[in-house]
Formats: structure tokens, C-alpha cells, sequence
């Protein structure tokens, strides 16, 4: 029962993340849209209905894709779980010590890249800093 109730659990969180993907790419497309005509005015209703329209557009497609993808997380998640399990204390304890030691150094790093140049390029080298460290 429990594993079903995680389960139903993850499919409402799956949903609401694609959810919340479509109202991201309907404000996405707005905003291309007012970049191209500045002086055009979107009415409220038109914002309204594409917001609601591709959240449940969106939401109904990670319905449908949601029990496949939960079933693998569950099952990728159980084989680490199991792997590490049978990880000897000293090597998963020296793995969790320089994780957080290559955590703390991407932070520093990226405290300096942050005075660099463009915007995009620093979170972009950063994000890259964050996932290769850490």
C-alpha cells in the first residue's frame, strides 16, 4: 500500500511539473511575441485562456506519460537504493564528505565568475561548475 501511495503521489507531482512547463512555455511565447511588437496589447481574457489552455494541455499529457515515468523513477531509484546498501560506511561517508567539498568549491568558484562579463555566459559556466563538482 505504501509503495502505491508513493506512487500516486509522484503521478500528481509529474502532472503538476507539466503543468507548470506548459504556463511556462505559454509565458515563454508571450514574451517572444511583445519582444517582436512592442506596442501591442495582449487582453486579459487571450492571457487567461492560454494560460489555463496549455496548463491542462500540458497537465493532460503528463497524465498519460506519468505512470511510465513514475515506474521508472521508482525502479532506478530502488536499484540505487540497493547499490547502496551494500556500499562499505567508510567509502559512502568519504563520497558524501567530497561532495560537499566539491559543492563548497563550485560555490566559491562561482562567486568569482559572477563578476565576469555577460549574464548568460557566468549562469551558464556555473550551472556546468555546479553538476561537474558536485
Amino acid at each position: 500500500m505504501r509503495s502505491t501511495l508513493i506512487k500516486k503521489i509522484l503521478r500528481g507531482l509529474f502532472v503538476i511539473l507539466c503543468a507548470g512547463l506548459g504556463v511556462a512555455l505559454a509565458a515563454g511565447i508571450f514574451e517572444w511575441y511583445l519582444l517582436s511588437e512592442p506596442d501591442a496589447a495582449i487582453p486579459f481574457f487571450t492571457l487567461f485562456l492560454v494560460y489555463i489552455g496549455s496548463s491542462l494541455v500540458f497537465g493532460l499529457i503528463g497524465l498519460v506519460f506519468s505512470t511510465g515515468a513514475v515506474n521508472t523513477i521508482v525502479e532506478h531509484c530502488t536499484h540505487l537504493f540497493r547499490r547502496l546498501e551494500k556500499l562499505p560506511f567508510p567509502k559512502l561517508c568519504s563520497a558524501v564528505i567530497c561532495l560537499i567539498f566539491g559543492l563548497i568549491i563550485a560555490a566559491l568558484l562561482t562567486n568569482i565568475l559572477r563578476f565576469m562579463g555577460s549574464p548568460i555566459f557566468t549562469t551558464t559556466f556555473c550551472a556546468i561548475l555546479y553538476l561537474s563538482l558536485g
